[in-house]
């Protein structure tokens, strides 16, 4: 599997950045690892929500995530300074 091809390549090269030297590597396998985990029930899951909900139903629930997201990451990115 290569991940330069992928949508989120520029996140996955920021990883590194989120953590202290002393937890990246565990960090950074940690977030792959659920990322990995993601992609696979998302994969293993897709078909049937499209039998489901259709696909505009999918492509709603997917929209409402990253709405949902983006929500709570504007109201948290003030949290720290």
């Amino acid at each position: 599997m290569t991940r330069s091809s992928r949508y989120n390549s520029v996140s996955a090269l920021l990883l590194g950045e989120l953590f202290p030297a002393n937890l990246r590597s565990v960090g950074v396998g940690l977030i792959a690892t659920a990322e990995v985990l993601s992609s696979l029930s998302q994969t293993a899951t897709a078909g049937a929500v499209v039998d489901a909900v259709g696909k505009a139903g999918l492509f709603l629930i997917f929209a409402t995530v990253v709405f949902l997201t983006f929500v709570y990451a504007v109201r948290t990115s003030g949290g720290t300074s």
